[in-house]
């Protein structure tokens, strides 16, 4: 296994909860553009930073008003269709092989969740999340629930459904999402249906082809390794930054990597050392621009321009506004 040090997750995510929040009415160009940092990435190609959901949920609902609002994107998200995680589970011998391959392969969708089977009286999904936040965990269980009734063909069916913060809000709009009873202030998040459908076989079903997908579930395993080198160059541009703008060099030496390796490998994951500082440094000006308390001058500076001329045509060129006109959207 290869050793990982970020925690990401598909960019699926991100492009398709920006979509769920404008089809559901959301100023979601407020609520992105208050991320700083933390922009979700605009392209399913890429892994997107799990570290994003510490932010966004109390940003949306504040902008929303909707306290039950990770429920609510949860369930209008497009189900996760043609993905190698869909063709494990129809191609499966029984939905508990299914589960079982989900336990090793699962980080292809995300590093925040681990799902656990477990078999007593009855069936049992544990999940544990590593940013357990109420609107994650419900965003995130409202998808996985439509995923398995989509992928059973709608034999999927919850008995309970265990959640560890206590019923404070509409306890129906659970159960209208969930179809089954909900235990609140449990000391784990947990999915309880029926021991018979572990037995549940696809119509598809076909060993040669599960092997085949497991085959390429192990190559996109190896290929978050790749994609986790984005995050590792910004963690070194956060250490520069003000002060210069380090050139590939200087991180292929800090990565201990040949620089020539250093840009087929950025390539391969269609992107390069240049994108990647162009957009290093228009998120964090963004972000500084909506400080009411900093000048032009210093967020040029901050944002590694030696004068405020070359900010102002980047920035332009980056957002299509001056820094002037994108700061008097937010003052």
């Amino acid at each position: 296994m290869i050793e990982r040090h970020f925690n990401t997750e598909a960019g699926f995510f991100a492009v398709e909860t920006y979509k769920t929040m404008k089809n559901l009415g959301f100023d979601v160009a407020g609520i992105f553009s208050n991320l700083g940092q933390f922009v979700p990435v605009k392209s399913s190609e890429f892994r997107n930073n799990g570290e994003i959901h510490k932010y966004l949920w109390e940003i949306t609902e504040k902008s929303s008003g909707d306290m039950l609002v990770g429920l609510h994107v949860g369930e209008n998200m497009p189900i996760l269709r043609g993905h190698i995680m869909e063709y494990i589970f129809l191609s499966s011998s029984s939905f508990r092989e299914a589960m079982e391959k989900a336990d090793i392969y699962f980080s292809i969708i995300s590093d925040l969740i681990q799902p656990l089977l477990q078999v007593n009286k009855n069936a049992e999904i544990i999940f544990k999340f590593k940013f357990p936040i109420r609107h994650f965990i419900d965003f995130t269980l409202a998808q996985v629930k439509a995923f398995f009734t989509y992928v059973t063909g709608g034999e999927f069916e919850l008995i309970e459904l265990h959640l560890p913060y206590q019923s404070s809000h509409d306890e129906a709009e659970y159960k209208r999402v969930f179809e089954c009873s909900i235990i609140f202030g449990s000391d784990e998040i947990v999915m309880v249906f029926d021991t018979n459908l572990l037995s549940w076989k696809s119509p598809s079903a076909e060993p040669h082809l599960l092997a085949a997908h497991e085959i390429l579930a192990e190559r996109f395993l190896r290929d978050l390794a790749k994609h986790d080198l984005i995050f590792r160059i910004q963690s070194e541009l956060d250490k520069k930054i003000p002060l210069e703008i380090p050139d590939r060099d200087y991180i292929s030496e800090r990565l201990n990597k040949d620089p020539q390796k250093l840009k087929v490998e950025l390539a391969s994951i269609g992107t390069s050392f240049s994108e990647i500082i162009d957009d290093y440094q228009k998120n964090l000006a963004c972000s500084l621009l909506r400080q009411p308390d900093m000048s032009i001058e210093q967020i040029a500076y901050m944002t590694g321009f030696s004068e405020p001329s070359a900010f102002h045509r980047a920035f332009k060129r980056w957002t299509g506004l001056t820094p002037r006109q994108y700061s008097q959207k937010w003052h």
